[in-house]
């Protein structure tokens, strides 16, 4: 028994903790793990709702325009007789239609 104490006191720079703190620490590792994973599923739900939201809106401009559009030519054929006017929307992304002619086609424009 004595030689036995005698080789513990050799150790006692050991941490005599270090396997509680390794599985505390193994097991907060875990727990990390997992919050990240529902943290990514949840920015990808986000992603995916911004997506749709974005087509809505996309939509919703396009479905206005058109209206819009429409009652313009039908208010400018009143306004301007013989004439006739276009609402063109200019994105970032698409070329313009109609070439570069700002101007409406009125009475006398050609």
């Amino acid at each position: 028994l004595h030689r036995v104490t005698e080789k513990l006191k050799t150790f006692k720079d050991v941490n005599k903790k270090a396997l509680d703190q390794f599985n505390q620490f193994t097991e907060q590792r875990e727990k990390f793990r997992e919050r990240k994973e529902e943290l990514e599923k949840g920015a990808d739900s986000i992603r995916e709702l911004i997506r749709k939201l974005d087509e809505k809106k996309d939509g919703a401009i396009q479905t206005t325009f058109r209206m819009v559009s429409k009652n313009f030519a039908d208010v400018f054929e009143q306004i301007v007789p013989g004439g006739s006017g276009e609402l063109i929307m200019k994105t970032a992304d698409a070329p313009r239609e109609g070439g570069d002619d700002d101007a409406p086609n009125g009475a006398g424009n050609s």
